[in-house]
């Protein structure tokens, strides 16, 4: 939002600044001035000359047309009627407020786009609003775009408007002119009209704007994009899309948590049945656009956001945002002014879709071509897409060097066509760490997941050290979470790349009869009639798919990993993720059984998750596994930020008191490694927060003993004696006396046999 203007402060830049400015720009002024007086001295007979009907429509110095210039209408020229409509114009004077010299001037907008209309299909807006400067000086000014005018009129502390930025012009001029008038502060006409675009110059003009050098002040509109690899590389168009984000912005603006944000995009967008596709909706928002973003549990508007809220048409906020930070839409206008503004809709689809070296289907370029003929940038009409005089507008303003600079890989030519590898299959393109932590804060469970700030960028930066191996242990406390940190990261890693998270993760869980690897890739048989077949293991179908679809990402977890001897069933796969030319063998038949081959490639778009509990039941690691993989340990519980985390959905007279228990007792206990994790906290504030006892501490004594204390365990030899006797300074008898007992039997049993067991 642009911050308004006080009036004091406009009046000290106009009696100190713009006279420098003006005088800098004395040409301008100049010529402003003199086709305002010729305008008005013309005779009538000179007025509808042809000559002079070319000076208003080409000639004129009030404002450079930028993209607009191509607009022609050189028909109009020698148009009676049309001249006749423009003297008749300018021989009546608008009356009344401003507001109703806005309306007026808007029907003479439109009354000349009609009538100009069989000289040139396209609306030749910027011309037009230029040329009612030069009848109407004294309500226009030389501010051409709706966007600038928006930005103007929020400076001078005007509400939003509702009857077009044209309409906007008459209130404009007058604001200024009471303003400077409480200062008796005096301007020409010409003076004012430039004013208006020095403030915007200014106070609104972006800092970071990007754009041809040598370009008029006066012409395209400002851009800032982001370099190509922190683009969207995929931004999914829903119905209604636009009056969703919109809704999104309005109900979100006094922070609501993710199930009141998705119950608005329920009501907004009833055609969404999943919570994965609400999701994408929710990550559309926040990092494809920018407009909404997530901060102490809540989803609130951006700056962008609020812009969106407060715009008089939504498009204006939201070409600039798609340009500046979604893949493909600058391409898609430069193909289209390449192309003389109109392209056959498949030859463009085609042409989009090949920009990205994933993707081998059309789905790419028929999104952007949604986004950029609802958002006004191109109209599409009989399958001819043609460019917009507003998308005219920014393809002007992107770089020279755009297409040098912009790109995921070499551009395919519209000429020649999308092109592929001859098996049709394109390498794996990973995702920007920025789009992947964007998507995970917008995408993982709220109040599931507490883990320290450094174990996301590790994990990600863990699964790309190699472009081949994606191999990580997540070891230590059950209970942590670290199953669900794999499904969270593989759900934010398809809703960066613009996947449905739907299919793409296996969670397998390993059984401690698995000696060989027919649990992950099963076994083959022979049939009563002797047909050889084969029973497909829990993880066969993730491998095939990945290896059918090398350009997309594909994740397997593989819980409690080490139940069994992972050298055993995990072989194959552990051979096959080292050097180059590694294979699968999925079972010894010579060819394929069914759909299964006998050996696949190792698909390097596959991502491995192996979550490890350390204790009596697991088999350690050897050394073959522990070189492959990357390991991340899970041993400090954080109470205190899971107890942020429950705040908004827990009582917090019962959270409180379950933490002001579990906190210190768990650090008694971490003394001993046999410290609880997040799931039985939750657990244990669950059975609290049950309407069964009048009494908490009876529950929570009640929890303790039936959670806490059954992991318990060990001997003289370490700490786990004073433990227990810290453990019974935090249980009183007259509170606890059920879980004070269990601990104090363990006592007991420790200093007569050194050993202590909750079940002895």
């Amino acid at each position: 939002m642009i911050k308004p203007l006080d009036a004091g402060r406009l009046c000290d830049q106009f009696a100190d600044e713009f006279p420098s400015y003006a005088a800098s720009q004395a040409a301008w002024r100049q010529g402003y001035a003199k086709i305002a007086e010729a305008v008005q001295m013309a005779s009538a007979e000179t007025f509808v000359s042809s000559a002079f009907q070319e000076r208003l429509w080409d000639k004129n110095p009030i404002s450079n047309l930028g993209p607009g210039v191509s607009v022609t209408v050189h028909g109009a020229y020698t148009d009676a009627d049309l001249a006749a409509y423009l003297l008749h114009l300018r021989d009546t004077k608008l009356s009344g407020t401003a507001a109703e010299r806005g309306t007026q001037v808007n029907d003479a907008f439109e009354g000349i786009l009609k009538r100009v209309r069989p000289h040139n299909a396209r609306r030749p807006k910027a011309r037009t609003v230029r040329l009612l400067a030069a009848i109407y000086v004294s309500d226009m000014c030389s501010i051409l775009d709706e966007r600038r005018i928006w930005e103007v009129s929020q400076l001078l502390g005007l509400p939003p408007y509702k009857h077009g930025h044209v309409a906007q012009h008459p209130v404009l001029r007058n604001t200024l002119r009471s303003i400077l008038a409480s200062r008796h502060l005096e301007a020409t006409d010409v003076e004012q009209s430039m004013l208006l675009w020095y403030l915007w110059e200014r106070f609104c003009k972006p800092t970071d704007e990007v754009g041809p050098p040598g370009r008029s002040k006066r012409s395209a509109p400002p851009l800032a994009l982001l370099p190509a690899e922190a683009q969207r590389r995929s931004l999914p168009f829903i119905t209604n899309n636009i009056s969703v984000l919109v809704a999104m912005m309005r109900e979100a603006e006094p922070g609501l948590v993710r199930a009141d944000l998705t119950s608005v995009i329920q009501r907004e967008a009833p055609q969404l049945k999943s919570l994965n596709s609400i999701g994408l909706t929710i990550s559309q928002a926040q990092g494809g656009l920018g407009l909404l973003q997530l901060a102490d549990g809540a989803y609130r508007p951006t700056e962008a956001g609020l812009t969106l809220l407060a715009a008089p048409d939504p498009t204006i906020v939201l070409q600039p945002l798609l340009i500046n930070r979604v893949f493909g839409i600058g391409h898609l206008l430069l193909a289209l002014r390449d192309n003389d503004g109109v392209m056959p809709k498949k030859e463009l689809q085609s042409y989009l879709s090949a920009l990205f070296p994933n993707v081998t289907s059309q789905w790419r370029g028929g999104e952007l071509l949604n986004w950029a003929t609802n958002l006004k940038l191109a109209t599409l009409e009989d399958n001819q897409v043609r460019l917009t005089e507003d998308g005219e507008a920014y393809a002007d303003a992107l770089p020279e060097d755009f297409k040098a600079r912009w790109q995921l890989s070499t551009p395919v030519s519209i000429v020649d066509g999308p092109q592929h590898q001859a098996d049709d299959k394109v390498p794996f393109r990973p995702a920007a760490w920025t789009e992947l932590r964007t998507a995970f804060e917008a995408t993982s469970v709220e109040g599931s997941l507490v883990y320290p700030s450094h174990v996301l960028p590790h994990l990600h930066a863990a699964l790309h050290a190699s472009g081949r191996k994606r191999f990580v242990l997540l070891a230590g406390l059950s209970g942590t979470g670290k199953t669900e940190l794999a499904r969270a990261y593989s759900r934010a890693y398809c809703t960066a790349l613009g996947l449905d998270p739907a299919d793409r993760c296996a969670v397998v869980a390993v059984r401690p009869d698995w000696t060989d690897p027919a649990g992950l890739l099963g076994y083959t048989f022979a049939d009563e009639s002797g047909t050889t077949n084969h029973q497909p293991g829990e993880a066969l179908e993730l491998l095939l798919s990945a290896n059918r679809d090398p350009s997309t990402p594909w994740f397997l977890c593989l819980d409690e990993m080490n139940l069994a001897r992972v050298e055993h069933y995990f072989a194959p796969l552990l051979s096959a993720m080292e050097g180059n030319e590694g294979r699968i063998r999925l079972h010894n038949e010579t060819d394929a059984i069914g759909d299964v081959p006998a050996e696949i490639a190792w698909p390097s778009n596959l991502f491995i998750f192996g979550t490890v509990n350390m204790d009596e039941s697991t088999h350690p690691f050897s050394d073959k596994v522990l070189d492959r993989a990357f390991t991340f340990e899970f041993w400090d519980v954080d109470l205190e930020a899971w107890r942020q985390t429950r705040e908004k959905t827990s009582d917090p007279a019962t959270l409180a008191h379950v933490y002001s228990v579990l906190a210190p007792l768990n650090a008694a206990l971490a003394k001993a490694r046999r410290q609880f994790a997040y799931r039985v906290a939750n657990e244990v504030l669950a059975f609290c927060s049950q309407d069964v006892s009048s009494e908490p501490d009876a529950l929570l004594d009640g929890a303790i003993l039936a959670k806490v204390l059954p992991r318990v365990r060990g001997d003289d030899a370490g700490p786990l004696t004073a433990v227990l006797s810290e453990l019974l300074g935090h249980l009183p008898k007259n509170r606890f006396p059920r879980a004070r007992a269990k601990v104090h039997a363990m006592h007991q049993s420790m200093a007569l046999t050194g050993q202590a067991r909750f079940w002895s």
